[in-house]
């Protein structure tokens, strides 16, 4: 198997949210923390541990086994009962990468089935560019948080700081479909983990969940701090 720059870079990101993670079968890669979940659809299929004789095929760094690959010319994988072979398009380069011990990686459960949205959200875009000049804005202004809010017919995003709403700050208005829903939503710094990209949202009571809509089929589910608030 040869994995695609598609999914190469979907794993990257996938490492800054969770550095252990789990190849499940079929197209799907997913990670999660307490906060935080995705799911991306990718090119590959990936195998079903039972075909070798195993319960999983957990990596305990993801980030570690990416810069191993990256020694090889076009690496091609292999899933095998003890290790994943790796071997380069032209045969001149092979290795072998273990895989963390079945059932030590203490990950949290996915969901089986996601609930489905509610009936009234707020629904928005956001553009590349927005969503890169809203991270800049929270790393320059030293804030803890980003803050999502509605007065029912105009939805802002900017820095936040809900213990002290008065500092510095940086915000933008988008287009959005409000439903009449009044909000405030606090999503902690360190949740802002989103690939590079366009993105649809809908903001829901208690989390906000974002779709990619450039060019990979890629949705976050992020979890809002509790002292946020939604009105119908």
């Amino acid at each position: 198997m040869k994995l695609s720059q598609e999914t190469l870079t979907i794993l990257k990101n996938f490492a800054s949210i969770e550095k252990r993670m789990e190849f499940l079968p079929g197209h799907a890669l997913r990670t999660r923390t307490g906060s935080v979940f995705v799911e991306a659809k990718v090119p590959e299929e990936f195998p079903d541990p039972k075909d070798v004789n195993r319960t999983e095929f957990g990596i305990y760094d993801i980030s570690n086994l990416l810069n191993v690959l990256s020694l090889f010319d076009e690496p091609n994988i292999e899933f095998t009962e003890s290790n994943l072979i790796i071997t380069s398009a032209n045969g001149t380069q092979e290795g072998r990468y273990g895989y963390a011990g079945q059932g030590s990686l203490g990950l949290l459960k996915f969901p089986k089935k996601l609930q489905p949205l509610p009936d009234k959200v707020v629904e928005f875009t956001i553009p590349e560019e927005q969503l890169v000049r809203l991270q800049k804005a929270v790393s320059y202004l030293e804030k803890p948080e980003m803050k999502i809010s509605s007065d029912g017919k105009t939805l802002k995003i900017g820095t936040g700081n809900h213990k002290n709403e008065n500092s510095n700050s940086f915000s933008m208005s988008f287009e959005a479909t409000t439903n009449k829903i009044k909000c405030n939503m606090w999503i902690a710094k360190e949740h802002l983990i989103m690939m590079k990209g366009s993105y649809k949202g809908w903001i829901t009571p208690t989390y906000i969940m974002l779709k990619n809509t450039s060019g990979y089929d890629l949705t976050y589910y992020i979890g809002v701090e509790p002292n946020s608030t939604f009105s119908e």
